[in-house]
């Protein structure tokens, strides 16, 4: 009756042997499997480093860029007004010659006997 006491016993502890292996083995799977996962999830996370790094450099770069062409706009509405500026003087002066030209032309022809230079004429 005790061996046969003690060889229950002896199934019971292989039973629970078995058990104990089947969930070490389920629990050695679902470790690697949770590895493979944060190995993933690691290079996941490298490249998405890289990605905002390479985003910052071209966004530093667009910056850069923008920055530049604002100085050349300015420097253009600069030159753009400086040139007005001297379109307007150049028409003035041209304006204020038309006028000499015409007062020259009328005193020269209240005079009967002279004609006037061919150059005048010309230019009028």
């Amino acid at each position: 009756a005790t061996s046969l006491r003690q060889r229950s016993e002896i199934d019971a502890c292989e039973q629970a042997l078995r058990v104990v292996a089947a969930r070490e083995e389920a629990a050695s799977a679902e470790c690697e499997r949770l590895r493979r996962e944060l190995t993933d999830a690691r290079n996941h996370l490298r490249a998405s480093e890289a990605r905002v790094e390479s985003l910052l450099a071209a966004g530093q770069q667009a910056a850069a860029q923008a920055a530049d062409a604002t100085r050349e706009l300015v420097k253009a509405r600069r030159d753009a007004s400086a040139a007005s500026s001297q379109v307007a003087a150049l028409e003035a002066r041209d304006e204020h010659t038309q006028r000499a030209m015409q007062s020259a032309y009328e005193a020269w022809g209240s005079h009967p006997r002279r004609t006037l230079p061919d150059g005048l004429v010309r230019a009028l």
